[in-house]
């Protein structure tokens, strides 16, 4: 399982880097949808499982910073140029509590 998800967060990195770096949200949705099932796949295996040793302190921080860049999005005043970054932070947030 492990493997597995290694693989799709490596898989959406690259590509969401292959496909414009992701500077467009259509060219990002593929890579966004991998690191999104690796995700959830996580939440199917319990932490004990999988061996995650986790620091609140970070996991805070992280999880704040990432909230305030997602309410700053959803607030924009121009909807379409909000939602990439919505999405971005949404991964990245996912990428780093996958890693």
């Amino acid at each position: 399982m492990q493997i597995l998800l290694i693989f799709l967060l490596g898989l959406g990195l690259i590509i969401t880097q292959s496909l414009v770096g992701g500077v467009r949200l259509f060219f990002s949705v593929p890579g966004y949808a991998a690191i999104a099932l690796a995700s959830v796949l996580v939440l199917f295996r319990s932490f004990r499982t999988i061996g995650i040793t986790m620091r609140i302190a970070p996991f805070t921080a992280a999880v704040l910073f990432a909230g305030y860049i997602a309410i700053r999005a959803r607030a924009s005043p121009v909807e379409y140029l909000g939602r990439p970054d919505l999405h971005l932070i949404l991964a990245c947030l996912a990428t780093y509590l996958l890693t």
